[in-house]
C-alpha cells in the first residue's frame, strides 16, 4: 500500500487496518517502508509470540534436562494458563 494512502486518507488507512487481521506493508517509491496494523493485532502477535517463545524455552529446558512429554495438549494447558484462545 503507498504511503501517501496513509496521509491523503488517514481514517479510511485506519478503518481499514483495523478490519483486517494481518499487518499491512506500507511502501514509498515502491520499496516497502513501513508495518502498520492494529493494536488489536498488534496484541494478538504480541501474544503468540510469547507463547512460542514460552513453549521454545519450555522445550528446551526438558531437551537439556533429558525430560520430555508428549506435546499432545501442552500448547493448550500453556495457552490457558495464559489466558490465549483459539490456538
Amino acid at each position: 500500500m503507498p504511503s501517501s494512502r496513509i496521509s491523503n486518507d488517514y481514517k479510511g488507512f485506519s478503518e481499514y487496518a483495523k478490519s483486517i487481521d494481518v499487518p499491512i506493508t506500507v511502501t514509498s517509491k515502491g520499496y516497502a517502508d513501513l508495518i502498520v496494523m492494529s493494536v488489536d493485532t498488534y496484541e494478538k502477535h504480541l501474544t503468540e509470540k510469547n507463547l512460542n517463545d514460552t513453549l521454545l524455552a519450555r522445550y528446551l529446558d526438558l531437551k537439556e534436562n533429558g525430560v520430555t512429554h508428549k506435546l499432545e495438549g501442552v500448547t493448550e494447558r500453556i495457552a490457558k494458563r495464559l489466558g490465549v484462545k483459539n490456538v
